[in-house]
């Protein structure tokens, strides 16, 4: 139902305002199903979450927002919060379970909630309370899954398995809505597609404001000295890079269900979509992507020498997949000729192949500081170590890159970033805040290296995988701040549930929920 009401929204069919009945359907079902069935529809409609169009000039809020609400709410519903026996159990117990887990948080809960104090201290010297408000409000609603991901993998032992396959639908509908884009270039002239995607889907999935300022500037085609632009495919996103990275952190969910399935017919159709998730990474074009894949070869080297001879199944699982970039990025290179074809027999009428060496120079400006976006990102880079310089204990306030800029706070919207996570935090929050994320991000991989080490099949497979792909985010978040995109976000929060629950049963005995 959520697909065809936004193709169809998307497409023009049926006004936009038709979200609104899909949203409500939805929290109804969200409240009234089973958790551990709701959670799984809310984990498979990411790709699907829309703006609300509440009103003409509020139309841009997500409806994953009021959704993950409602989901948290059931989720304090179940545990069965508003019963007066509840609390009163827990009270004669010393609150039990309750109480030996909050004295026992992992360590990657405690720097979690440090880095939530710090961007709320930061908010002294904001100059916009209101953008650092927002931006500490987006963090908690969607951390609002974490607690309760952490919840369903404690009360159903193979509920892993059913994350995996929930991600996989998401992962599908991504695959399925850059699919859809790759054809109508081939048939459609790209101004002509330009215009109908800012118009009609993006108003749909993020408003009316993003889409009127995409029709006129966006960062949707690649652009050449001596050849026409190329589309760099972004699917349900507003840009490439939270495409690609979206696909990267789905891969885990791909590595760990091909492992589990024995049908070679399935296990073949895991493969393809594993190709398909590489070659989105290399269509679309983000030269971060493309390069922050280094973290994830070195990740695997590591496993390689630290295991030795032989080399244990995991890693050989993973190697194997990761090889498929390789392959699905040397096939991208024909995408430029085949693209230009079609666009000259739109024109002409008439289809000649040229060799087209596109994204071969697209590669090769990843070390070029004169180019203009190389350029541009360098400039913010100096920009923002001065303002952390200049103000290293609490940044300019959480939500107020723009103030780093010097641009004025309603431009905030237009996306202003620092084009690294952690200079974007650093400038925005003190230098605190950009240590305490580090710490963060090792520990996120310290806890998946561990459980890769300790666990044995799946899972080994799984947590190296994560570990592999986890490097790759974070060597991304160098070149760019998409991590911070919701729907990428999201599905980051799933994982870092998954990671905290098996770490913390493994290493916090006896560990109760």
């Amino acid at each position: 139902m959520e697909l065809l009401v936004v193709f169809l929204a998307g497409f023009g069919f049926i006004p936009k305002e038709a979200v609104l009945f899909l949203t409500g359907f939805l929290i109804f079902y969200l409240l009234c199903a089973p958790l551990k069935e709701s959670f799984l529809l809310f984990l498979a409609s990411i790709p699907l979450f829309v703006a609300l169009p509440l009103n003409a000039s509020f139309d841009h809020m997500a409806n994953w927002r009021l959704l993950a609400v409602a989901l948290f709410f059931s989720f304090l519903l179940e545990k069965g919060v508003w019963r007066i026996s509840f609390w009163r159990e827990k009270l004669k117990r010393g609150f039990g379970s309750l109480g030996a887990r909050l004295k026992k948080p992992t360590l990657f809960e405690i720097l979690l909630l440090l880095f939530l104090l710090i961007l709320a201290f930061s908010l002294l010297s904001a100059q916009s309370l209101g953008l650092g408000l927002k931006k500490i409000a987006f963090l908690v609603n969607l951390f609002l899954i974490y607690p309760i991901v952490k919840s369903l993998l404690a009360q159903n032992a193979d509920y892993l398995k059913r994350i995996l396959k929930a991600s996989l639908v998401a992962l599908g509908t991504i695959i399925l809505f850059a699919l859809l884009q790759l054809v109508l270039v081939f048939f459609l002239p790209l101004h002509t597609f330009w215009q109908f995607w800012a118009s009609g889907f993006i108003d749909v999935f993020y408003g009316s404001a993003l889409s009127e300022l995409l029709q006129k500037s966006n960062t949707w085609f690649a652009y050449f000295q001596n050849q026409p632009p190329t589309l760099r495919l972004f699917s349900v996103f507003p840009d490439s890079h939270s495409f690609a990275l979206f696909l990267v952190l789905s891969l885990p969910a791909l590595i760990g269900a091909g492992f589990l399935l024995k049908k070679k017919s399935l296990k073949a159709g895991i493969s393809v979509l594993a190709f398909l998730s590489f070659l989105g990474i290399a269509l679309s074009g983000s030269r971060g992507a493309w390069l922050s894949s280094l973290a994830a070869l070195g990740a695997i080297l590591a496993a390689l020498w630290l295991k030795g001879r032989p080399v244990n199944e995991a890693v050989k699982v993973n190697l194997k997949v990761l090889a498929l970039f390789a392959a699905a990025f040397l096939a991208s290179w024909l995408y430029p000729s085949l693209l230009y074809m079609a666009q000259d027999y739109q024109e002409t009428g008439r289809a000649e192949f040229k060799r087209s060496m596109a994204f071969f120079e697209r590669a090769k400006s990843i070390s070029d500081a004169s180019e203009i976006s190389n350029r541009g990102r360098l400039e913010i880079w100096d920009s923002s170590l001065k303002t952390i310089a200049q103000k290293p204990l609490s940044g300019v306030g959480a939500g107020n890159f723009v103030a780093v800029l010097g641009e004025d706070p309603a431009n905030a919207k237009k996306g202003a970033s620092a084009h690294n996570l952690y200079l974007d935090f650093g400038s925005e929050a003190g230098v605190l805040a950009m240590v305490v994320l580090a710490f963060i991000f090792v520990e996120i991989l310290k806890m998946s290296w561990h459980l890769f080490d300790k666990k044995k099949g799946f899972l080994a497979v799984f947590f190296l995988a994560l570990t592999v792909y986890t490097a790759w985010v974070l060597g991304y978040s160098l070149f760019d701040v998409v991590l911070l995109n919701d729907k990428v976000f999201l599905l980051f929060t799933v994982w870092l549930a998954v990671i905290n629950h098996f770490y913390a049963r493994l290493t916090i005995p006896p560990y109760e929920n």
